[in-house]
């Protein structure tokens, strides 16, 4: 295996074409079931005091040539003009100064990420073997 290829590369690459739609279907959405799980826990996370941050947090679905998943992300601005997610991510961190402490709560709903290829490998792995049981 070459530096940077990961096994799931190498399965999908070594795929044939009846049974590569099935795995692309698994990917997809074992990508979007993560997405989904995170954008709720960063939502339960964000810290509310007006609920405007938390009302201008956002889920985008990504999918073009290379590139699928979720993309989230805080929307607009406060009333002094400061970007939601610049508020978002200094919560996130906390800071010296501020009175505030770190949340954390984009930085746990992350954490939660960890693993996502073996979990994807095993969704298309499964995807793989049910196709092939139909006879694809």
């Amino acid at each position: 295996m070459a530096k940077g290829e990961s096994p799931l590369t190498n399965l999908l690459a070594s795929l044939s074409s009846t049974l590569a739609p099935a795995a692309m279907e698994a990917a997809k959405a074992e990508l979007d079931r993560a997405g989904d799980e995170t954008y709720e826990k960063i939502k339960a996370g964000t810290p509310v005091r007006t609920g405007a941050l938390k009302a201008s947090l956002r889920k985008e679905r990504v999918e073009r040539r290379g590139k699928y998943g979720t993309r989230i992300y805080y929307d607009g601005y406060d009333e002094k003009g400061t970007p939601y997610q610049l508020i978002a991510n200094a919560l996130n961190k906390g800071g010296e100064g501020t009175g505030y402490s770190a949340t954390h709560h984009i930085d746990e709903a992350v954490r939660g990420l960890k693993g996502l290829d073996g979990r994807i490998a095993e969704a298309v792995e499964k995807a793989i073997e049910e196709e092939t049981k139909k006879g694809g």
